[in-house]
């Protein structure tokens, strides 16, 4: 197992060593990957057992010689042996994807005097503002140079670009994967905002449909979200249920982010979690635990397909992938090991994810419920009401560790989210199953309606009123110390407590 988290520790360190980021994300990253091999070390060679009188350790037998043993010296060379060689890996894994994401975007010509720019759809075309937006990979640009006319040359690299409203609608239905044609300009000091070059189009010339497959799952996506238009709180549901947030109300999106809720409204592990259970719960009994897995499995696939493959949904994805082939193979459930191989493979092949806001608070919230979450469930235990414990000890282990990234991305903390959100992601999942029932019975079922009504305006009522908790302003540096300090202090008086209630153990 340290061997993985070794090899992540490495992936870290060379992904984000140069980054755009502050060079304190890189460090603390890394620091606290390579953390993960003292928080998640299995039983070694030497297992304790609790006998009557108290704790007596069982030594292993001792290693005789023999054809093919080690000795005592060669054996214990192997773990650091092993460990070096795995974060030699991992770095470079890290370096590779790192400096692949950071490739900066080459237009091939002044950016000021280009006037159109072609390049493939990499996502679903948003509306937002006066019209959409979508990125796109450029292959070409034209610009009027002085002296020479019109001037063409190739392109390299992710352009963010904004499209007039009147071409919105046409670009949904010609979706991800299409070839466009864009005439404007680049807008000038914007990329520090976006992280990315952005272009403001005037025109939209459609030039090269999508392969068919993808025109099958642009149709089935604007199928599925005009079904739920129908509803009054249908921009909730397809957002929720499809990550389209064009139909949702601005105020309520504001809402949700000013509550430090955004993160609901974020295809995630919340919501594949959703729908893997609710697939189990029905397929377990015919099907068995493997065969079950393997259909929720195939399910997710087909639902990242049609919905995108966003940074945080496909960190779920590929980590209930790793945990059925762990089920398959009788493997132990390590799901802290699971996190780290999904992000190796994650920046391996898609690189420019691991930038993204979303990758990152992702990834460092699920370690903080991971390695945090149960250690403060456990200190909670017999002083916090069990139905309360579990969840909230993870929205605490969850905050404590993205904070200082939170903070360093956005300047704001929003610690009310912690309680709010205990009382908000109950009545997200059964909105989001009143909204599959209604998909389900094709939209003809008045009860099924009258359900998510209700459901919307407490949803609303509630995200409104915790969106009133003011937020706290926070320099990344004293967040940082903080969110450490209250991690050892975790790690510290669980440790201490465990310790003492086994002594009283032992004495039973």
């Amino acid at each position: 197992m340290s061997v993985l988290v070794w090899a992540v520790s490495g992936g870290v360190l060379g992904y984000y060593a140069l980054s755009r980021f502050s060079p304190w994300v890189s460090c603390i990253a890394g620091v606290a990957a390579a953390a993960m091999v003292f928080a998640v070390q299995r039983p070694g060679p030497r297992e304790a057992e609790n006998t009557g009188a108290g704790v007596r350790e069982l030594q292993p037998p001792p290693c005789r010689g023999g054809v093919g043993r080690l000795s005592a010296p060669a054996a214990a060379r192997l773990p650091a042996l092993a460990g070096a060689f795995a974060l030699s890996i991992g770095l470079v894994i890290g370096c590779v994807s790192g400096a692949s994401a950071r490739k900066p975007f080459s237009p091939g010509l002044p950016p000021e005097k280009i006037h159109s720019i072609g390049g493939i759809l990499l996502d679903d075309p948003r509306a937002g503002g006066s019209g959409g937006f979508a990125n796109i990979r450029a292959f070409a640009a034209g610009a009027e140079l002085p002296g020479c006319g019109a001037v063409r040359a190739s392109a390299e690299g992710t352009a963010l670009v904004f499209f007039p409203e009147s071409s919105i609608p046409r670009l949904k239905e010609f979706g991800r994967g299409g070839e466009v044609f864009v005439e404007g300009a680049f807008s000038s000091n914007s990329e520090k905002r976006y992280g990315k070059p952005v272009f403001s189009a005037r025109s939209v010339h459609l030039v090269k449909p999508a392969s068919r497959l993808e025109q099958l799952r642009t149709a089935a996506r604007l199928s599925l979200v005009k079904t739920l238009s129908s509803l009054d709180p249908g921009g909730l549901a397809a957002a929720l249920l499809l990550g389209s947030r064009d139909g949702l109300d601005p105020r309520l999106e504001r809402a949700y982010r000013e509550a430090g809720l955004s993160h609901i409204l974020a295809l995630s592990g919340m919501h594949l979690s959703f729908f893997s259970g609710l697939l189990a719960f029905f397929l377990i009994r015919p099907l068995g635990k493997n065969a079950s897995a393997l259909a929720g499995l195939l399910f997710i696939v087909v639902f990242v397909f049609i919905a995108g493959p966003m940074p945080s949904l496909l960190r779920s994805a590929i980590m209930y992938a790793i945990g059925v082939w762990a089920l398959l193979s009788g493997m132990p459930k390590f799901t802290v090991l699971f996190l780290g191989a999904a992000f190796l493979l994650q920046i391996a092949f898609d690189p420019a994810s691991g930038l993204s806001a979303s990758f990152i608070l992702s990834y460092t919230a699920l370690a903080g419920l991971l390695l945090l979450g149960e250690k403060i469930s456990f200190l909670a235990r017999g002083r916090v009401p069990p139905f309360l414990a579990k969840a909230l000890s993870a929205s605490l282990g969850a905050f404590i560790v993205s904070a200082p990234f939170v903070s360093g991305l956005f300047g704001e903390l929003r610690p009310g989210g912690i309680v709010s959100g205990l009382v908000v992601v109950p009545l997200t999942s059964l909105f989001m199953a009143a909204s599959l029932l209604f998909l389900a019975c094709g939209g003809f079922f008045p009860f099924a309606v009258h359900i998510l009504s209700f459901l919307e305006s407490l949803i609303a009522k509630t995200v409104s009123a915790a969106s009133g908790i003011p937020g706290l302003g926070a320099p990344f540096f004293p967040v940082f110390v903080l969110s450490l300090f209250l991690a050892a202090l975790v790690f510290f008086a669980e440790k201490r407590l465990r310790s003492y209630r086994s002594r009283l153990d032992s004495f039973d």
